[in-house]
Parts: structure tokens; sequence; C-alpha cells
């Protein structure tokens, strides 16, 4: 558990790390399930190990859940939400017609600045979304429901990130 707090308190997410980290968790279960037998006779008695290979089990998939959660929160909130708000401040700009020739000039640079970086950037941080969400699909866990009504989905807010993308896109072409 200690070592578990110290990878997570890093916050320099790598999808490999926490593949590495939950397989073995996964892998233990299932040698937990397969190979530890659920009782041991010796001689005169009989010692039960069900409980203690389930306990074992519950400890592994509570790991993995800790390192799920960790991750829907930096896809679902860190990430998704700083996309949203890149996408935000350049609509915003966008939006706001220069009043003089300077200015102009200036938003006429801005406009060339994203479609030639920024563009890249938000599109290289939503690929990166995009395969943070496909891992954690293939993870153990509940899934997630996505509801219209919900203003705080982290998920709808991502589905809003690119659409923005693609008005972002139309604006650029």
């Amino acid at each position: 558990s200690e070592k578990i707090r110290e990878f997570l308190e890093k916050k320099q997410f790598n999808r490999e790390d926490f593949e590495k980290r939950i397989m073995s968790y996964i892998e233990t279960i299932i040698l937990i399930k397969e190979t530890c037998p659920y009782e041991i006779r010796l001689n005169m008695f009989l010692i039960q190990t069900e409980e203690l290979n389930n306990r074992l089990v519950e400890l592994c998939e509570k790991h993995i859940q800790t390192y799920v959660n960790a991750i829907k929160n930096y896809v679902y909130v860190d990430e998704a939400s700083a996309v949203s708000q890149s996408i935000r401040d350049i609509q915003n700009k966008f939006s706001n017609m220069p009043k003089d020739t300077k200015a102009l000039v200036q938003s006429d640079e801005f406009y060339k600045d994203v479609e030639n970086r920024e563009k890249q950037i938000i599109m290289h941080r939503y690929q990166d979304l995009i395969e943070w969400l496909m891992f954690l699909q293939m993870l153990p866990q509940p899934k997630f429901q996505e509801t219209q009504e919900d203003e705080k989905n982290p998920l709808l807010n991502l589905h809003r990130s690119e659409e923005h993308t693609s008005e972002l896109q139309s604006h650029l072409n």
C-alpha cells in the first residue's frame, strides 16, 4: 500500500507502468484461485485456507481498484478538463474580433500559431486521452454510465471537447 501511494504521488502517469502493476495483481489473483489449496490436511488437523485465499484476492482487487480510480481521476478530471479548457480558450480568442490593425495582425499571428502548434498539442493530448480511455475499458471495473443530465459527467465533458475540437478544425480550414 505504501508503494502504491508513492507511485501515485509521482503524477507522471504512464500506461505501461500502470499495466505492469495491475497485471501483476491480476496474475496473483489467478495464481491464488488456480494453485492455492482451500484446505490443508495434516494428520489430525484440517486447516481451512479458503478464507485466507479470499482475503488475499480481495486485497489484490482493492489495489487494482486504487490504480483504476487514480487513472479515472487523471483521465476524467485532470486531462479531459485541461483539453476542454484549452479549446475554450482558443474559441474565446477566436470570438473576440480585433478592433484595430495591430490587433488584427496579432490575431492573424495567433491563428497561424493555433493552426501550426496549438492544434498539434491539443490533438496529441486528445489522442492520449483516447488511449487512456481504451486502456481503462480493458481493466476490471464497473462500467462508467454516461447520462446526458449529469453536467459534471467527465465523459460528457470529453464528448464536448471532441465537438469543440471539430469546431476548431473547421475554423482552421
